[in-house]
C-alpha cells in the first residue's frame, strides 16, 4: 500500500520488516523513510512481517496520513508519516 517501497520479506526478523527500497521523489522519500529501516509499527499496531503492514494499510484509503515508528541505525521509535497510495 506504500507505493514507492519495497519491503525485504527475508529480512523480516523479531523486530520487522526491513525496508528495501525507497523511490526518489516518492512521499515515502518526503516523508523520511530510508532503505534499511526496519518498520516495528503502523500507527500504534505492532508489525513483525510484510503481512501485517499491508493488512493494516488496507484499512486506510487513498490519500489517509499513516504513522510508523521505525527503527534506524540503532535509534529505536523514529516516527514517520506517509501518505497511503493506490497500489500499483
Amino acid at each position: 500500500m506504500l507505493r514507492d517501497i519495497a519491503v525485504k520479506k527475508e529480512d523480516s526478523g523479531p523486530d520487522g520488516p526491513v525496508v528495501a527500497r525507497v523511490e526518489p521523489d516518492s512521499p515515502e522519500e518526503r516523508a523520511g523513510l530510508q532503505r534499511g529501516d526496519v518498520i516495528t509499527k503502523v500507527e500504534e499496531t505492532v508489525v513483525r512481517n510484510t503481512a501485517e503492514v499491508n493488512e493494516i494499510l488496507s484499512k486506510y484509503q487513498v490519500k489517509d496520513r499513516v504513522t510508523l515508528q521505525v527503527n534506524r541505525g540503532g535509534e529505536e521509535d523514529i516516527p514517520v508519516t506517509v501518505d497511503v497510495q493506490q497500489t500499483v
